[in-house]
């Protein structure tokens, strides 16, 4: 097995000294020299610079030539192995963008109906301002009329009281149906704001208190 390998690379290495095209995929790369296997890449010097190809970019027959069919195996091994990871990830990336999603459109839905609940809230808030403020308006001037309707209940009722006492005399000659009522209503009406006036209309000696 030693000596297999020992004169593989004798026969690499031969190869390598001599300048050769090698192919790889469309590009062509003339004169190439030092040729040398790192991993699953060629490396070599060719007649525009320095270059490093992977091996299934090589034509079978290269591939064949410099890596042989155990390294081959291996490789693609190695690569169908990584891609099948490659493809796992790619696909767990995409459930975890297709959750990212989802949970976003969940979380702008539940932002969404958050501000139209809460503009709810606000516009049944705005909307009890109003009806307490007409209320406490409606309060206010039930208050107000309540309070001018005693006011000139009041008045009306002092009033009354203040005319019957003024005109008292007159009340008092008219009850007993006395002949000279319209002088004593005279004299009240135009005298009677003076207190002896008054006095004198309440006791004229023909206003009799005992009897008619």
């Amino acid at each position: 097995m030693k000596t297999l390998l020992a004169l593989f690379a004798s026969f690499a290495l031969a190869l390598s000294a001599q300048a050769l095209d090698i192919t790889a995929g469309k590009t062509l790369y003339r004169d190439c020299t030092q040729v040398r296997i790192e991993g699953a890449e060629l490396r070599f010097i060719h007649a525009d610079g320095t270059a490093r190809v992977r091996y299934n970019l090589l034509s079978p027959a290269l591939q064949a030539q410099f890596f042989g069919a155990e390294k081959i195996a291996a490789f693609q091994k190695a690569d169908n192995a990584a891609a099948e990871q490659k493809r796992i990830a790619d696909e767990r990336a995409a459930k975890e963008r297709e959750a990212a999603a989802i949970a976003a459109e969940k979380r702008r839905a539940d932002e969404a109906t958050a501000r139209a609940v809460e503009d709810v809230r606000q516009l049944a808030e705005k909307d009890k301002r109003r009806a307490e403020q007409a209320e406490r308006e409606r309060a206010a001037a039930s208050a107000e009329t309540w309070r001018e309707v005693r006011v000139w209940t009041f008045w009306i009722v002092l009033s009354a009281i203040g005319l019957s006492i003024y005109f008292l005399p007159t009340i008092i000659a008219v009850n007993r149906k006395k002949t000279n009522a319209g002088a004593i209503f005279a004299l009240n009406l135009f005298l009677g704001w003076a207190l002896v006036g008054w006095v004198v209309a309440l006791v004229q000696r023909n206003i009799d208190f005992g009897h008619t």
